[in-house]
Order: C-alpha cells, then structure tokens, then sequence
C-alpha cells in the first residue's frame, strides 16, 4: 500500500470505471484494512484480511484448494463448475463480505476467494497457475 500510494496509484484503483482484476494480494488490497502491519488498504469492500491460524493448518496455504461459487453465475464462472480446484500460495485470507463475495475456500476458515463490487474483481487464487479452469476464468475476465 505504501508503494502504491507513493506513487499516487491507490486513488486511481479505487476510482477506476473499467474493469480490475486483482490476483491474490490484489484481492486483499480491496478490503478496508489488513492484519498485516495493520495496513490500511484500498477501501473498495468492507472488511478486513486476516492472518491464518497456523494451528488449523500449515502456513501458507499452498496448493490447489477446492473454489465454491455462492448465488447466480455473474459471468465470470461461465464453464467453471463450482468445486472446481484452482492453485492458492498464502498466509493471509479475506474475511466474507456478504454481498460482494462470489466464491469461497475453506482451509480451517471458510474465507472469501473471489469478490466483485462494481467493475472491481478479485481473486485469492493464481488463474495463471490453475489450468483450465483458470484460463477459462481469465477469458471471462476479458469479456466483461
């Protein structure tokens, strides 16, 4: 965040009417506030990300982890079934945030692992690293 306000880029991501799509940290940084150095971040969700407990399980979470898709297909899951299994490297997780969250991972907490408010999307899994599944996430992406 620091960076990103130093070089005057976070009012620009909060204020963008295009479509974003951020990947893993870029999905954190959309929440209010981080646990991690008790970091203000971009403000777009309410909500804050938390650090894992490491006594539910081994930190970071890495690996391929089932992603389970909540309400009505908003596009972007178009031939992604829910349940399907997309790569995750990790140690902090967004908590839910009701109404914004399109999918969630459970690894000791059920966490939010895909959000969209307005044009802004974010996913805690790496698409780039999840194969078909992901490409076909990415593509979806593309065509909003």
């Amino acid at each position: 965040m620091n960076s990103l306000e130093e070089q005057g880029i976070a009012d620009v991501l909060r204020e963008l009417d295009v479509p974003f799509l951020g990947i893993c940290l870029g999905l954190q940084l959309l929440y209010q506030e981080s646990e991690e150095d008790n970091t203000e971040c971009l403000g777009v969700l309410p909500g804050t990300v938390k650090k894992f407990d490491s006594s539910v399980g081994k930190v970071p979470h890495i690996g391929w982890n089932q992603v389970d898709w909540l309400g009505e297909d908003h596009g972007l899951m178009a031939g992604v079934p829910s349940g399907a299994f997309f790569y995750f490297v990790h140690s902090y997780y967004a908590t839910l945030a009701e109404k914004y969250t399109l999918a969630t991972t459970n690894y000791g907490v059920t966490f939010t692992s895909m959000v969209q408010v307005g044009n802004h999307v974010g996913c805690q899994f790496h698409p780039e690293r999840s194969g078909k599944v992901g490409l076909r996430l990415l593509e979806n992406f593309l065509r909003m």
